[in-house]
């Protein structure tokens, strides 16, 4: 996804942007929407927190 869908996302659904660095420079963004059941910033930890740990990410933004 690109930083404008990312940003688009943010503006029509409630939830959280993430703005990966890669060990190797790249940048990826995400997108978590929020749910009745869970929210998305949890969602997003849970899924990233392990890549940040093997080294595979260097650097992580979420953007509310």
């Amino acid at each position: 996804m690109t930083k404008v869908e990312m940003m688009t996302k943010l503006k029509r659904n409630k939830g959280v942007g993430v703005e990966i660095t890669t060990a190797t420079g790249n940048t990826i963004y995400y997108f978590y929407e929020d749910f009745e059941d869970s929210n998305g910033i949890d969602r997003a930890m849970k899924q990233i927190y392990p890549k940040i740990d093997n080294g595979k990410f260097s650097k992580v933004t979420f953007i509310a």
